[in-house]
């Protein structure tokens, strides 16, 4: 993806330096914040777990669709 920009959008060397730099700066960022969401879906999935041992069937189900609710996009 880098390098066909080289070309793809006629960059110069320079340009081109730069724009790795932007691209390894940011990345590294990227990259951390994905781990963080997987730790996060970790955590709120061993979360649902132990709540279905406290919940009844119905209360869980409540809760879940609580959730979906909060998910949506609002508009």
């Amino acid at each position: 993806m880098i390098k066909a920009a080289k070309s793809d959008l006629n960059l110069s060397d320079e340009q081109f330096e730069g724009w790795k730099a932007v691209h390894k700066k940011y990345g590294e960022q990227m990259k951390e914040l994905t781990k963080s969401r997987e730790k996060e879906k970790e955590l709120r999935d061993s979360m649902h777990e132990e709540l279905k041992a406290i919940l009844t069937e119905e209360q869980m189900k409540k809760f879940a669709e609580q959730q979906k609710q909060r998910k949506r996009p609002k508009h």
